[in-house]
C-alpha cells in the first residue's frame, strides 16, 4: 500500500490529553511521539508545549520528517486525539 501526501506546511500538531489513553499506536510510529513521564498520555518529548486550560500537548511548526509521522499517527489513532493544522 502506498500512501502519498501533498506537500504542505504543518503549523501545529496537538494531542488531546483527555482523549488519549496511551495505547501506544502513535508511539510505535516513532519520534516525535513518546509516553508522557507519568505514562498516562502520549506527548511530543522535547518539542512539547502544554496548555493547562485545554489539557492539550502541542508541537508548533514540526519538522518535515516529523510531519509525516504525525500524519500517519493521526490516521491510525483509535481515539482520534491527534490533530494538526496546515
Amino acid at each position: 500500500m502506498t500512501v502519498g501526501y501533498t506537500a504542505k506546511s504543518m503549523i501545529s500538531a496537538s494531542i488531546g490529553e483527555p482523549e488519549c489513553t496511551a495505547c501506544g499506536v502513535c508511539i510505535d510510529e516513532g519520534e516525535p511521539f513518546f509516553y508522557s513521564p507519568n505514562y498516562v498520555t502520549a506527548w511530543f518529548g522535547i518539542n512539547n508545549k502544554y496548555h493547562v486550560e485545554f489539557k492539550m500537548h502541542f508541537y508548533d511548526y514540526p519538522t518535515p520528517s516529523h510531519q509525516f509521522v504525525i500524519y500517519l499517527a493521526a490516521d491510525m489513532c483509535p481515539n482520534e486525539c491527534i490533530m494538526y493544522v496546515e
